[in-house]
């Protein structure tokens, strides 16, 4: 098993091939809205799902059941930078299809949560333009200091730029 794990390795590290099981169980998770921790590591869903995919990979197998593997990528903070960098990716390609489109809007709803902070979504809505389809997506969530317009207003705009979104194409 050395060897295959050397050579799996080896693929992986000269981009013949791409490691990305543990971010497929993560995203799974996501799209599934299923939690990704559990009160164990060991009754995790998101171990659940590797072990799952781990019956067909011998690989990954070895790699979940070792305890002397030095990187095994399923720590909690782990996790949670993987899925920070697939937030970035999926934001990052809302954004830049929004800047091709001719012209869009702007969607946001603010509300209290539980702590009684303000949270304010942003979507997006513009035409896509590889399909011509009108696109509604999601960008993030803000958390203005108060309610009032200006202060809206100003934290709408400031995420926009920050995002990297051409307000000068925003129609409404």
């Amino acid at each position: 098993m050395p060897k295959v794990a050397a050579e799996n390795f080896k693929s992986v590290k000269s981009g013949k091939t791409e490691s990305v099981i543990i971010i497929k169980a993560l995203l799974l998770c996501g799209k599934q809205n299923i939690a990704i921790r559990g009160h164990t590591k060991e009754r995790s869903n998101f171990m659940a799902i590797l072990c799952e995919f781990a019956e067909d990979d011998l690989v990954l197998k070895e790699h979940i059941q070792s305890t002397t593997a030095r990187y095994k990528y399923t720590f909690p903070d782990i996790q949670n930078e993987l899925l920070i960098i697939c937030v970035k990716q999926i934001s990052d390609k809302i954004v830049n299809n929004c800047n091709e489109a001719g012209f869009f809007s702007v969607l946001g709803d603010e509300r209290t949560d539980k702590s009684t902070k303000e949270k304010m979504s942003i979507c997006l809505r513009f035409i896509d333009p590889g399909s011509k389809d009108v696109r509604e997506d999601f960008l993030c969530f803000v958390e203005p200091e108060n309610t009032k317009g200006e202060t809206i207003a100003r934290c709408l705009l400031g995420t926009l730029k920050k995002e990297g979104v051409v307000i000068d194409k925003m129609r409404g």
